[in-house]
């Protein structure tokens, strides 16, 4: 089970999510504070990729849509002169 977010720093929340998972085959891993604390740009550039490289980034299974499809949108910003 991977922890991110600010509950990652929460001892307490910790504890017990390891107290209840005592004795059951589920490894929790914590990840370094940089990729707890900037977890939401990292997936945003998760997506950003899989937009850019054609591969569908928004799946049925997790969000109840229809099919699995790529979201998103890109626009070219022109400097002005």
């Amino acid at each position: 089970m991977l922890i991110t977010g600010g509950g990652a720093h929460n001892d307490y929340l910790i504890r017990n999510i390891e107290s209840e998972l005592s004795g059951k085959d589920v490894e929790i891993i914590i990840p370094q504070k940089e990729i707890i604390n900037f977890k939401e740009a990292i997936l945003m550039a998760f997506l950003g990729y899989y937009y850019l490289n054609d591969k569908p980034n928004v799946f049925k299974a997790v969000t109840g849509s229809d099919r699995d499809h790529i979201g998103g949108a890109l626009y070219k910003i022109t400097p002005k002169k």
